[in-house]
C-alpha cells in the first residue's frame, strides 16, 4: 500500500464502531475520506520535500577516475622496469602527490563516492547503505 491508501484505510478503519463492528460508509462518504486522503498525502509530500537534509555519516565507495598532476612527471626508464622519478634504481627517492601538492606540485584527482547497495556504479566496495546516516536539519514552516 501507499501513503494515500495507508491512510484512506486509517479512516475508514476509525469509523467503525466501538464492539469492532464495520459501519457501511454511503458513496459521498467514501469519496470524502478518499479526498481527505489525498490531501493529507500531498500535504505530507510537500512537506517532506521542503525540509532540507544533511547526511551526518557516510562510508562510500570511492571509484577513483584518474589522476592529473599540473607538472609532468620526470623520471629514467629503468631498464624496462619502472620510471624512477627520484633517486637512482637501487635507491629510489619516496614519491608523494598530493591536492595540496608533493614533490613540488599539486595533482588533480577526479573521482566519484558511491552511496547505496552494490550496483552497476557501486562495482568495488560492499553495499555500504547501513554505514550512512541522514537527518533532517531545521523543521521549515510552510
Amino acid at each position: 500500500m501507499g501513503l494515500r491508501a495507508d491512510l484512506e484505510k486509517v479512516f475508514t478503519d476509525n469509523m467503525s464502531d466501538a464492539d469492532g463492528e464495520e459501519i457501511e460508509l454511503t458513496s459521498f462518504q467514501k469519496k470524502k475520506l478518499k479526498q481527505l486522503a489525498n490531501g493529507l498525502a500531498d500535504t505530507f509530500i510537500n512537506f517532506l520535500q521542503k525540509q532540507e537534509f544533511q547526511i551526518t555519516e557516510m562510508e562510500a565507495t570511492v571509484d577513483i577516475e584518474e589522476i592529473k598532476s599540473v607538472a609532468p612527471l620526470t623520471g629514467v626508464p629503468n631498464g624496462g622496469g619502472p620510471i624512477v622519478i627520484g633517486g637512482s634504481p637501487s635507491s629510489p627517492t619516496p614519491f608523494a602527490l598530493s591536492s595540496r601538492g608533493g614533490n613540488g606540485w599539486p595533482i588533480i584527482p577526479k573521482a566519484k563516492a558511491y552511496i547505496g547497495p552494490k550496483s552497476t556504479n557501486n562495482v568495488y566496495g560492499r553495499p555500504n547503505v547501513d554505514k550512512t546516516k541522514v537527518k533532517l536539519l531545521n523543521v521549515k514552516s510552510r
